[in-house]
């Protein structure tokens, strides 16, 4: 049984979209999406903003780990914390979505996000933070996100037309890039100049802002309130087995996302082992991989047009785990940065592509409970950075990446084997 594909009214858009949102399909600017929709305008700085306080809180729990423990084991159970909620109740909160209004979820958990944010600044400030403060604050936030990213993405169908889609997915995807390159400076700067407990603040205050922004957002009719339809949780995983290319996108999401990604962990060894550099180069290389992300979020935004998009996001799949594996050749430092931003391309370009292709896949009464299934997917991170790290620790640091990089790669080629309508979409 396969989901049905986005509703549309006789005007040719997104079911729900006011007649306002144009459908020209002749219109190929890159912003277009935001240019259009005044509410997905709102939706997207939303999103930014939010992202850019989760930097400050990575790069400022990170910071505060190392200071307590001197561990960098410590640092890195931080990480692990924060991704466990997202495989833990990305399939519930998804499930829970399609019942729930869900703008309002996205509003509670950025309040909640913001008081956690509040409440760590205030235990740091007074001396009373312990290392087991952080692991909590580290698994609230994780649990926030694995309902307020899925609610992001179920929102935005809803305030694009259905031409204007991809373009808007795309979007959402390169300003969550930009936020890489902007994030952990920002972050930076202001440990530097107001101490850690006033990053946290700022985190709370770009919260605030983002559910300011969240609150001036008025959905069509008819999708502010949301109902059970189709069944609950166990049903709608039975639907998403049923439906085959449902089930290979959502394959293809979860291969990088257990073998690829989780270079980003790793990049801190590489940096320091490999290269032979400090701290300001680890920003540099890291700043290289957020442009490359943003130039192939951007890319996907431009080309949202393109017919054969599932060809075109395999193709980008099996070159992302490629490059990546001559980025772990490399011993030159400018050499290693450009593979960095080529890889970081491949990687966003793909996740962009995909995300595209699970949305214009799925019908409404769905979207929530499969976009919790993809967050799943995408949440294997924290699994593969575990994995990763032992091969790193036994092989060494370029074999332990490029031998997930390769089985990323592998996997992508053996899914668009067994799922041959991908190459189709």
């Amino acid at each position: 049984m396969a989901t049905k594909p986005i509703l549309e009214d006789p005007s040719g858009e997104a079911a729900g979209i006011p007649n306002g949102g144009a459908a020209n399909t002749g219109d190929d600017r890159l912003f277009r999406a935001l240019a259009r929709h005044r509410q997905f305008r709102s939706l997207w700085a939303a999103g930014v903003i939010t992202q850019l306080g989760q930097w400050f809180q990575s790069v400022a729990l990170g910071w505060l780990a190392l200071t307590l423990t001197d561990s960098p084991s410590f640092v890195g159970q931080i990480g692990f914390a924060s991704g466990v909620p997202i495989l833990l109740l990305s399939l519930p909160a998804g499930a829970l979505l399609d019942r729930l209004d869900r703008r309002r979820a996205l509003l509670i958990c950025q309040i909640a996000g913001a008081l956690l944010a509040i409440t760590v600044a205030i235990i740091n400030w007074r001396g009373w933070v312990e290392p087991w403060h952080l692991i909590v604050a580290a698994v609230l936030s994780g649990a926030l996100l694995a309902i307020s990213q899925p609610a992001t993405q179920t929102l935005i169908p809803t305030l694009v037309s259905r031409t204007d889609l991809p373009n808007a997915l795309a979007l959402t995807s390169a300003g969550n890039s930009s936020t890489r390159i902007i994030g952990p400076s920002i972050a930076g700067v202001l440990i530097g100049a107001v101490g850690l407990a006033g990053c946290f603040v700022a985190q709370a205050g770009t919260l605030f802002s983002a559910a300011a922004l969240t609150l001036s957002i008025r959905l069509p009719r008819g999708t502010r309130a949301r109902v059970a339809v189709g069944g609950g949780l166990i049903e709608g995983l039975r639907i998403i087995r049923r439906d085959r290319t449902l089930t290979g996108l959502l394959l293809l999401g979860a291969a990088p996302a257990l073998l690829a990604y989780p270079y980003v962990q790793m990049l801190p060894v590489f940096v320091r082992d490999v290269l032979r550099l400090d701290a300001q180069g680890l920003g540099l290389i890291m700043a290289a991989s957020g442009v490359g992300s943003l130039g192939g979020a951007l890319f996907i935004a431009r080309l949202s047009g393109y017919p054969r998009k599932g060809r075109l996001t395999l193709i980008l799949g099996i070159g992302y785990g490629l490059v990546l594996t001559a980025f772990t050749l490399s011993r030159w430092p400018i050499l290693t940065a450009a593979l960095l931003a080529c890889s970081a391309f491949l990687g966003s370009a793909f996740y962009s592509g995909n995300q595209i292709l699970v949305q214009t896949h799925t019908s409404e009464e769905m979207r929530g409970r499969v976009m919790g299934a993809l967050a799943l997917s995408f949440g294997l991170t924290p699994i593969g950075a575990l994995i990763i790290g032992e091969l790193a620790q036994s092989l060494g640091v370029s074999w332990g990446v490029a031998i997930g990089a390769l089985g990323s790669s592998l996997c992508i080629a053996l899914i668009a084997l067994r799922y041959r309508e991908l190459a189709r979409l």
